[in-house]
């Protein structure tokens, strides 16, 4: 059975391997190709091409909410939190001893630097989606860049993975601090995922099946980032430590 073609093959047209779409002759059956036909294989090729990059442009503009930990998202989650769980058997934001606040502050800023690599590698893949509409980012760039989100993400649920809940933390707060880590953990695992689901699309898998795949595991992996903050505002709020402090 011939192999399936790459993003810059075609089939033969004598054998149906795989062959390069400007190749003169085949190196599998060594048909010698026409100067007619060598044209329209990169005409076809230039088609196909345009198609791969309209999906890639799709997948790459989903990669937009992959990779933010802070910043814009924090109102709404302030908001969420304000508005719903806190409000229930919640201290008042401010009351917590100062050892308890440092213990929450120092939980954020563990777990903000443990996802630091896996979030300035999505970031820059998501910064350069546009770039695969115009030409500015090349397949090759998005393979490279799927790459390091992948390897970063791994490295960063290593450290996050490392990373204990505070002794000084009891009861409600305590239990939201564990499962805020291993949500945090779940995020990275999700984002480690979704990097290698992207660097296959873009090593010239662009089934249809493969691209939602790819779309699914990047909504698996924004919904994780979503809940990872969540959870360290969530301790934040049960801890009794002003929300609006605990970045600073």
């Amino acid at each position: 059975m011939p192999k399936k073609p790459k993003w810059n093959e075609l089939p033969c047209p004598e054998c149906k391997e795989p062959v390069a779409f400007d190749a003169k002759r085949c190196p599998h059956c060594h048909a010698v190709y026409p100067d007619s036909w060598i044209e329209a294989r990169k005409a076809s090729h230039g088609s196909n091409q345009k198609v791969g990059l309209g999906c890639l442009a799709i997948v790459g503009i989903l990669l937009l909410g992959m990779c933010v930990f802070g910043g814009g998202e924090r109102k709404s989650v302030d908001d969420r939190i304000n508005g719903e769980e806190l409000s229930v058997q919640a201290p008042a934001p401010g009351s917590a001893t100062p050892a308890v606040a440092a213990a929450v502050k120092k939980l954020h800023d563990d777990i903000m630097a443990g996802v630091s690599a896996c979030d300035v590698a999505g970031k820059e893949l998501a910064e350069r989606a546009d770039g695969f509409t115009t030409g500015a980012t090349s397949m090759y760039d998005g393979y490279r860049l799927a790459s390091r989100v992948e390897e970063s993400c791994r490295e960063s649920w290593r450290q996050v993975s490392q990373i204990q809940a505070p002794s000084a933390l009891t009861g409600a707060a305590r239990k939201s601090a564990e499962e805020a880590i291993d949500t945090c953990e779940n995020a990275m695992i999700a984002k480690q995922m979704s990097g290698r689901a992207m660097k296959e699309v873009f090593d010239g898998d662009m089934r249809p099946s493969k691209v939602e795949d790819a779309r699914q595991k990047a909504d698996t992996s924004q919904a994780g980032t979503l809940a990872c903050v969540a959870g360290i505002f969530d301790t934040a709020g049960k801890a009794g430590v002003d929300l609006a402090k605990i970045g600073k």
